[in-house]
């Protein structure tokens, strides 16, 4: 996503809906980051 990542858009929506639940999907992921969005 152009000027966005993933956990920048989890961040986002989590502020404004704490109890939205989200999946997050990529192909470029590694253990660290999957920590980082749960």
């Amino acid at each position: 996503m152009p000027g966005i990542d993933g956990l920048e858009l989890l961040s986002r929506l989590k502020a404004r809906d704490s109890s939205l639940p989200v999946v997050l999907i990529t192909g470029h992921g590694d253990i660290t980051m999957a920590v980082n969005a749960m």
